[in-house]
């Protein structure tokens, strides 16, 4: 593939850290799949629904790019995600509490826009930083 996968990666992440709001037209493909620990996304308008969602949740939001890998039309992206909870998340109201976790995810490409995406988060450690979910103290 002629394109730079790993360039139109930062750009999308560079983009969202600027609330850019055409970064999703831009690089994501109308017919988007998207897997992740929530369930599937189908289609470019629900994937930009989740995502505005979580910045009102997160205003602060920040992606954080520590590695991107390509292999033909596969982008494989490690990094941290970080965030201060100020709008209601899950129906919980603002915490004021913030977090920061790593994720990996794996995009496949269709020409120059990201046709399925495979996203593995550490949500349960975002719940536990959030004061959603306590651990067991060993006894």
């Amino acid at each position: 593939m002629s394109t730079d996968l790993a360039s139109l990666i930062r750009d999308l992440y560079e983009r969202l850290n600027r609330r850019d709001p055409q970064v999703i037209a831009a690089l994501i493909h109308e017919d988007l799949l998207d897997h992740t620990s929530h369930g599937e996304i189908q289609g470019r308008a629900a994937h930009e629904a989740h995502v505005l969602a979580g910045l009102e949740a997160f205003p602060d939001m920040r992606f954080d790019l520590a590695e991107v890998f390509v292999a033909s039309d596969h982008a494989v992206v490690r990094g941290r995600l970080s965030g201060t909870h100020k709008g209601s998340f899950m129906g919980a109201p603002p915490s004021g509490k913030s977090f920061s976790i790593g994720w990996i995810a794996v995009y496949r490409f269709r020409g120059e826009k990201i046709a399925e995406r495979w996203l593995q988060a550490d949500d349960l450690g975002m719940m536990m930083q959030l004061g959603f979910v306590q651990m067991p103290r060993p006894a």
